[in-house]
């Protein structure tokens, strides 16, 4: 009920909207996100991509014993291992009907999956299991640098020489392991675990685009002349733009206040300040650079500004 006092209509719209519209709808007044994007069933290829690399090893084990999981007897003897299967795909069967879904989605049913799959492991013959530690290591702790690799002789992207620290680290652990036949859990965990290092290194570039909106939004409220700037957004309703425009009516100079607008139905009085994303400027440029020009580019995001408020540019951090 605080939370209601605070936002109006707030358990209508978390309870209707979010709990039964976004399966029955596909414009159920979503307020954080691009509503209804993907399609039926994305949900599972996120978990297989969520859980690796062990997603690779539970469909590996369960078609080893392919023969004795077909017995009923199986799963009878083996309740515990029926509740964390269970537990772990019951996030994936909900959200399968829904178009609206997000990698934070799985996260319920991760550890279901993660002790199922410890429970089966000891089922599959301990020479099945060596040959996939193997084979997964190799792949999973190798494929990081060779993606970095590839994309600098494209030219898509700079070698960071960071990027084979943990790389280096995880080959020379695999390969020592696997001259001393050490082929178990251990060695696919650490190699897992050097391959998200080196990814992370990899994608420090990108990672750092997504988190240009809070900036972005400061560099607006300090340029502004209004004592509460309005910031038009067009086609880009999402969660991070509702959460800093919050955020910063207590810290920045001047509180923001977002409007979302459509492209297919701007109004006639636009913000002085709009908002969209760098991929939309080129095919907005028509409509909205014969009354804004564009201020700063910073990271996903492209701040445009009524020509006659603003002679020059400004240039965001």
């Amino acid at each position: 009920m605080a939370a209601q006092a605070r936002n109006p209509d707030f358990l209508r719209y978390f309870f209707i909207n979010e709990n039964l519209n976004r399966y029955l709808f596909s414009d159920y007044g979503d307020r954080y996100g691009s509503g209804h994007h993907y399609r039926y069933g994305m949900i599972w290829l996120l978990a297989l991509a969520g859980f690796l690399p062990w997603s690779l090893v539970l469909p590996g084990a369960l078609w080893t014993i392919r023969r004795r999981i077909a017995l009923r007897s199986f799963w009878i003897e083996r309740p515990a291992l029926v509740f964390f299967g269970l537990w772990g795909i019951s996030p994936l069967v909900i959200f399968t009907f829904a178009k609206q879904v997000h990698p934070g989605y799985i996260l319920p049913g991760i550890p279901g999956l993660a002790v199922c799959t410890a429970l089966l492991l000891p089922e599959v013959p301990h020479s099945r299991l060596r040959l996939l530690f193997g084979i997964l290591s190799v792949i999973v702790v190798a494929a990081p640098p060779i993606i970095g690799i590839s994309q600098s002789c494209f030219g898509t992207k700079p070698l960071s020489p960071l990027l084979f620290l943990p790389s280096l680290f995880g080959i020379g652990w695999v390969t020592y392991r696997m001259i001393h036949g050490k082929l178990d859990e251990l060695l696919l965990g650490v190699a897992s675990a050097t391959a998200f290092a080196s990814t992370t290194w990899l994608l420090a570039d990108d990672i750092s685009k997504q988190v240009s909106t809070k900036t972005i939004l400061e560099c607006i409220s300090a340029h502004s002349h209004h004592t509460q700037p309005t910031v038009g957004v067009v086609d880009a309703n999402t969660y991070s733009l509702y959460f800093y425009s919050r955020a910063l009516r207590n810290d920045a100079q001047q509180p923001i206040v977002i409007q979302y607008l459509s492209s297919d139905s701007l109004p006639e009085n636009l913000p002085d300040d709009i908002l969209l994303r760098t991929k939309d400027l080129s095919e907005l440029s028509t409509i909205l650079l014969s009354s804004h020009q564009q201020q700063s580019s910073l990271g996903r995001w492209t701040w445009l500004r009524r020509s006659q408020t603003s002679s020059t540019p400004v240039v965001c951090p």
